[in-house]
């Protein structure tokens, strides 16, 4: 595996923002090389909900995603680890903390367009898909 997609790389997939191809890409040019954290499914799920989608709407994006070729990671000691690393240097939203330190533990680079990982220490490697670079 190569890439980590936050929960704002596989919504701007899935609600085809402008980023939508970018992250398309990275999903199916090498099928295996992109994971989720399980945090990044439970963003995903709040964030359709307080976009106002219905119950049934929100299904069934949920069950299109999941369908996507994404392995799902859950956290271990490494994970946990790190997230205290990230946590101890200061405040940061525990859902992405939990998503960096899984990309960290398991040598991924994240994926995202979230001003949060701005802050992230240099070992945990980035691509902010909002910067020129990116796309």
């Amino acid at each position: 595996m190569t890439w980590l997609l936050d929960s704002t790389a596989l919504l701007a997939f899935l609600l085809d923002e402008a980023e939508a191809e970018a992250v398309e890409s990275l999903i199916f040019d090498r099928p295996g090389e992109a994971a989720v954290s399980f945090a990044t499914w439970v963003e995903v799920h709040g964030r359709l909900k307080a976009l106002g989608l219905s119950e049934a709407d929100i299904r069934a994006q949920m069950t299109d995603a999941r369908a996507l070729p994404l392995a799902t990671l859950w956290p271990d000691e490494r994970v946990l680890q790190g997230e205290l690393e990230i946590k101890a240097a200061g405040y940061f939203p525990f859902a992405d903390t939990l998503i960096a330190a899984t990309a960290h533990a398991n040598d991924l680079t994240l994926v995202h367009k979230d001003p949060h990982f701005a802050v992230l220490p240099a070992s945990i490697r980035q691509l902010n898909l909002l910067q020129p670079a990116a796309k």
